[in-house]
């Protein structure tokens, strides 16, 4: 027979177990459920921000609660929700308008010093020829110009120095597709949901802008007094 005190704290631990498996029954239909809310974006972006907003709410008041009893489980649960929420929203493709676009003025005025209310040009999903041959395509996934710059924004759902390297190539032949700016520096900007610190210093060293997910929807990733590089 066990003793009083052992049964006791053998109570506990099923009982810690037994929350920490409804926890995730539950997260889990409401990763299902944000799924489904993510895919009407487009149809109802007003109502699926409040849903959101109160799931949210509920899901850290469920963490609270969690991280009293074991803060380890927790931490490992909340990175694994996030991740999931990040491949949500990649598959749903719609990183760039719903997240990079609405930022993207914001970071081109930090930037260039150009105010962003008076943007001279802003596009996002452009499909240009080349002037230089016509044949050639490529699609831009957001462009800004104003003042003396041209920033060129591409947004990819996993970053790696290859992407980086590709990008610059795209960034040297820029001015081919906007031939009504060749007079403007062209800058670039890549844009990813999530970009490890040893990658972000990458771009930085390749003169280009680092955007990842913050506190502010998008925030920029280089050091304080980065100059982007004028291609």
């Amino acid at each position: 027979m066990l003793n009083a005190p052992l049964e006791s704290r053998m109570a506990e631990l099923e009982e810690i177990v037994s929350q920490l498996a409804k926890a995730q029954t539950t997260t889990q239909r409401f990763i299902d459920q944000l799924a489904r809310a993510l895919e009407r974006t487009e149809r109802d972006r007003h109502q699926m921000d409040e849903q959101i907003n109160r799931q949210y709410a509920w899901l850290s008041d469920e963490m609270r609660l969690l991280s009293e009893r074991t803060d380890h489980t927790i931490a490992d649960f909340a990175k694994e929700v996030n991740q999931k929420l990040g491949e949500l929203s990649n598959r749903l493709g719609t990183v760039v308008e719903d997240i990079v676009a609405p930022g993207l003025p914001r970071i081109f005025g930090n930037i260039t010093g150009y105010p962003e209310d008076k943007l001279e040009y802003f596009a996002i999903r452009l499909k240009v020829r080349s002037a230089i041959n016509p044949e050639t395509r490529r699609e831009f996934d957001a462009v800004a110009a104003g003042g003396d710059y041209l920033l060129i924004n591409e947004t990819k759902s996993q970053l790696d120095p290859e992407a980086v390297d590709r990008f610059i190539e795209v960034l040297q032949e820029a001015r081919d597709f906007f031939p009504q700016h060749k007079e403007k520096k062209v800058i670039g900007a890549l844009a990813s949901l999530y970009i490890d610190t040893s990658l972000a210093r990458h771009i930085e060293k390749q003169g280009l802008v680092a955007m990842a997910v913050g506190k502010n929807l998008m925030d920029v990733l280089n050091s304080p007094g980065f100059k982007p590089k004028e291609f």
